[in-house]
């Protein structure tokens, strides 16, 4: 029978001590012995005149009672109700998605700022003329938008340009919410750089234009209706920005602008960046609409990247200033300035009349 370490030394007429330790060695003439079945931690020892069967192993055994419950599965959703929330699901994707924005304003001469890509935090940023063109456009009568590029914000394999850079990465982001808190800020687009920040559910350039009161943005593309209040005779400005628009061309940076004018059929301003060239296109469409084809050239200089792919650098046309008149039809509705202090005296006139 099995009986636990005392009584199987009083049996054998040893001590406990002496009964483990030729039980550990396997000296001969010890007693077999098995784990307690009931208490793992524990020994028992054979003290029967036949060696143990294999019933004699079992034969104390108690398994541990288990129960096991299992969670009753939910029944399946209606298909009814399961359409509904994909229909649910649809509207507010597309409701996301949806680039247009309506923009009522009164009906009088104002005037629409486009600021190139910044890259606040690298050092060929020229902060000179950023921050004198940035204290021009607080200028009452001007709305300012920008497409992107707001700060170099490099990641990944790019990290490693940090090195050569003066600015911290958190000192970016403080001189982005610096340049959205001034002046009046209509509209914000992302750019390539933006872009590598983004991570599910977060956005933080969206956030730093919601915290700074800057009326729209989207990641990829923004569609201005700007209406003029009290005014419904007059014509409506539609604006359509993005970091950049598709095509490349030699003989002229506002390719890709000006071949999406030709394919919109419905917006006047089509302004990019990205590529750090600038120039404007305005041309005549059918049924008499006219548009201008903007690219903005932002204010990074002394760009090693440009100068390693040996493209020539350009100097001007780091933003624009587009001086909008609601009330005149045709080519003088918009007129669009490179240089910014000209294109606010001009719309000091125009508001003073």
């Amino acid at each position: 029978m099995w009986v636990n370490a005392r009584e199987a030394a009083e049996h054998f007429g040893i001590g406990q001590s002496t009964l483990r330790s030729r039980c550990e060695r396997g000296t001969a003439g010890c007693p077999l012995r098995r784990k307690d079945p009931a208490h793992p931690l524990r020994w028992q020892y054979w003290t029967g005149q036949h060696p143990p069967t294999t019933e004699d192993f079992l034969s104390a055994t108690q398994p541990l009672p288990v129960e096991v419950m299992r969670p009753q599965p939910l029944p399946d959703e209606p298909i009814e109700e399961w359409i509904k929330a994909r229909v649910r699901a649809s509207k507010r994707k597309r409701a996301k998605h949806n680039p247009a924005r309506l923009v009522t304003l009164p009906a009088e001469p104002m005037a629409i700022a486009i600021i190139g890509d910044p890259h606040v935090d690298n050092d060929g940023c020229d902060w000179s003329a950023l921050h004198d063109h940035i204290k021009l456009l607080s200028e009452p009568g001007v709305l300012i938008t920008c497409i992107g590029d707001m700060q170099d914000n490099w990641i990944g394999r790019l990290g490693k340009l940090y090195a050569n850079s003066s600015s911290l990465a958190s000192e970016g982001w403080k001189a982005s919410e610096w340049l959205l808190s001034q002046g009046q800020w209509l509209a914000v687009v992302g750019g390539n750089h933006d872009a590598w920040s983004h991570v599910p559910g977060l956005d933080p350039l969206q956030w730093l234009c919601e915290q700074n009161g800057v009326k729209c943005y989207d990641p990829d593309e923004l569609r201005l209706y700007l209406q003029w209040r009290d005014r419904p005779d007059l014509e409506a400005l539609v604006i359509k920005l993005r970091h950049d628009f598709r095509g490349r061309s030699w003989f002229h940076p506002t390719h890709g602008p000006h071949k999406e004018a030709l394919l919109d059929g419905e917006a006047h301003i089509f302004a990019a960046g990205h590529i750090h060239q600038w120039g404007e296109l305005t041309s005549e469409h059918r049924r008499g609409r006219v548009t201008s084809a903007i690219r903005v050239r932002g204010y990074k200089k002394a760009d090693g990247y440009a100068k390693r792919g040996g493209f020539p650098e350009q100097q001007h046309g780091e933003s624009a200033l587009v001086v909008v008149q609601p009330e005149i039809e045709g080519p003088g509705r918009c007129q669009i300035f490179w240089d910014l202090a000209s294109g606010i005296k001009w719309l000091r006139h125009l508001r003073s009349g």
